[in-house]
């Protein structure tokens, strides 16, 4: 039995309605995010695992690094992901976000992003594993979907 949800926060994800979800679940926020994202005091978060970053992609000093440069690495799906939504310089950063979610072994993925990766859960979620909920819209069925992986 599943006791902790692990739940993706991308950059612009409304968390709004999530900080009594925190004792059940664990959300890790991108590691790509400027420091002004990173100020989430909705919820309790951590750093999620990285992906393929570059070190302009990290928005943070040496010594804020919690990952090894071995760490940033991509995983076997991400070529697969830019397959789904493209490779552009839009895209490249997106795909991070998806790989790190994946790595990071997430089960719920919250995304801002309408147009390149909610549009895209259909094809996207039975690759990575994990659902995409655009919270602004989804509150109440994210909130189903973890109490059924919790029961």
């Amino acid at each position: 039995m599943l006791t902790q949800v692990i739940v993706y926060l991308d950059g612009g994800a409304n968390v709004t309605g999530f900080k009594e979800l925190h004792q059940c679940c664990k959300f890790v926020l991108s590691p790509y995010d400027h420091k002004s994202q990173k100020k989430r005091g909705d919820v309790k978060w951590e750093l999620a695992t990285p992906s393929q970053a570059q070190w302009r992609d990290s928005h943070m000093s040496l010594k804020d690094t919690h990952f090894s440069w071995e760490d940033h690495k991509a995983s076997e799906k991400l070529s697969e992901i830019y397959s789904i939504i493209g490779n552009g310089p839009r895209e490249r950063r997106d795909g991070l976000h998806l790989d790190s979610a994946f790595k990071s072994g997430a089960h719920i993925f919250l995304t801002s992003d309408i147009g390149n990766i909610w549009s895209h859960r259909h094809v996207l979620e039975p690759l990575l594993g994990f659902r995409i909920f655009y919270p602004d819209l989804e509150v109440n069925l994210v909130k189903e979907f973890i109490n059924r992986l919790l029961a």
